[in-house]
């Protein structure tokens, strides 16, 4: 299945018992051609939607947004919100969601009560769509946690993806930065120092923040380090179970109490209670 095909919408059976994972799927899909949505209350769980093609308008606490190919929108349960297309087909990709772990999770808290976000990578989004629909659209007994591990990885991975810049800037920036954003994929378990990145993009350190700022509203070490804790979290719920210092040293973190702490600043728990948290289920 090409990773731009449609994918009918799905929702799922919710349960009891998939009502206590932290993270669950309520309904995912995609539609053409995008129908108005007109939510005076919201919607009782969270949503993320994605644009490939045509444009439209959204419309929250008194601001209208235009939402073109690349860009997307995010929802907390409860958002009054009305959107419509301006420019078909409106195609959009979507997904529904909730669980008790969302209230204290770090990257839905950055988003606020909503968003508007540009993707850098659409096709790693949409790849890990695509798990989310596989997993849901199954009738096994396992299907429900499999489509809550890869919503997981879908969150994890907007987190990296996204940004809020202004959509002109956009294809300069991402130019820019495309070969650190490579490099530190294939190398996030290496040292790497400002200068070292700087030298990959051929500009100065304190240019590579400023266009690190504005493509990601953060530095360029808070990147690798966010990259290194997502790599940290798969490898913390791998069927291997590896101890904690081998998820430091993988991970570039050469401390495992340093890993610990960063880990706790950023996640609000440990890593063994992170394990715990997840494996439960």
């Amino acid at each position: 299945m090409n990773q731009y095909s449609q994918r009918k919408m799905v929702f799922p059976i919710i349960t009891n018992e998939i009502r206590r994972l932290p993270f669950y799927v309520t309904g995912v899909g995609s539609l053409e051609n995008q129908h108005p949505a007109v939510r005076p209350h919201g919607l009782r769980d969270y949503q993320i939607l994605y644009i490939t093609a045509g444009r439209g308008y959204l419309q929250i606490d008194g601001d209208e947004f235009e939402i073109g190919p690349y860009m997307g929108f995010y929802f907390m349960p409860e958002v009054p919100h009305e959107y419509y297309a301006i420019e078909e087909p409106w195609t959009s990709w979507w997904v529904t969601f909730n669980g008790y772990a969302l209230d204290g999770f770090q990257i839905i808290a950055d988003y606020g009560r909503y968003s508007v976000f540009h993707i850098y990578d659409m096709d790693r989004i949409n790849l890990l769509h695509y798990d989310i629909h596989a997993s849901a659209s199954s009738s096994g007994l396992s299907a429900a946690n499999d489509a809550s591990c890869h919503l997981y990885r879908f969150l994890l991975d907007m987190a990296i993806c996204t940004g809020t810049e202004a959509q002109g800037a956009k294809h300069t920036i991402d130019n820019r930065l495309k070969p650190l954003l490579t490099y530190i994929e294939e190398n996030f378990s290496k040292d790497i120092a400002l200068n070292d990145m700087a030298g990959i993009t051929g500009i100065s350190p304190q240019h590579l923040c400023r266009l690190f700022k504005q493509a990601f509203n953060m530095r360029p070490f808070e990147y690798l380090t966010k990259f290194r804790l997502r790599k940290a979290k798969e490898l913390l719920l791998s069927p291997d179970n590896p101890a904690l210092r081998d998820v430091a040293s993988k991970t570039g973190f050469n401390d495992v109490s340093y890993f610990g702490h960063v880990f706790r600043k950023h996640e609000g728990m440990t890593p063994m209670q992170f394990r715990r948290m997840y494996r439960k289920y």
